[in-house]
C-alpha cells in the first residue's frame, strides 16, 4: 500500500515515524536539497509515455530515511508561466517608463530633493536599474522681474 501527502507531510519527524511503508508526497521547495535541485543546470529526460513532460530523478537522504527523488517539468505549463511572466514585466516596464516621465517633467527646488525623488523612485520600480543619474540645473525666476521679491 502507498500513502500519497501533500507537502505540509513532507517533514523530518514524519519521514522518521512513518517507517518502512511506501509513501509519495511533494517536497516543499523551502528545503535546502530541493532549492539546490530547483535552480540546478539538470539533464532532464523526455518522459517516454508523453512528450510533453520531462524528468529528473535522484537519490538523497532527507530525515535519515533516503529516498527517491523525481523532479517534474510540464512543458506546457514552463511556455505559460514564462508567457505570464513576459506579460507582467512588459506592463512593469511600461509603467516604469510612465512614471518616469513624470520624475522626468518635474521641477525640484534642490538637487537633493530631485535624488530623493529619484531614490524613491528607484524603490517602486527594484527590477529596473539606472546605469546612471543626470541632474540639470534650472534657475527660475519667481517674480518675473529682475532683482524684485
Amino acid at each position: 500500500m502507498y500513502y500519497v501527502a501533500d507537502s505540509s507531510f513532507y517533514t523530518e519527524d514524519n519521514i522518521k515515524n512513518i517507517g518502512k511503508s511506501f509513501w509519495i508526497s511533494h517536497v516543499p521547495a523551502t528545503i535546502n536539497e530541493a532549492k539546490k535541485l530547483l535552480t540546478a543546470n539538470l539533464n532532464l529526460k523526455t518522459l517516454k509515455s508523453d512528450d510533453r513532460y520531462s524528468f529528473y530523478q535522484t537519490f538523497v537522504e532527507y530525515g535519515g530515511v533516503k529516498q527517491k527523488w523525481v523532479l517534474l517539468l510540464s512543458h506546457n505549463m514552463k511556455e505559460k508561466k514564462e508567457k505570464t511572466f513576459r506579460k507582467r514585466l512588459e506592463k512593469e516596464v511600461a509603467k516604469a517608463e510612465k512614471s518616469l516621465k513624470k520624475l522626468d517633467g518635474k521641477d525640484y527646488f534642490c538637487e537633493e530633493d530631485a535624488l530623493k525623488a529619484a531614490e524613491i523612485w528607484i524603490q517602486d520600480f527594484p527590477s529596473v536599474v539606472f546605469e546612471k543619474v543626470e541632474l540639470k540645473a534650472i534657475k527660475k525666476r519667481e517674480s518675473g522681474k529682475k532683482g524684485s521679491r
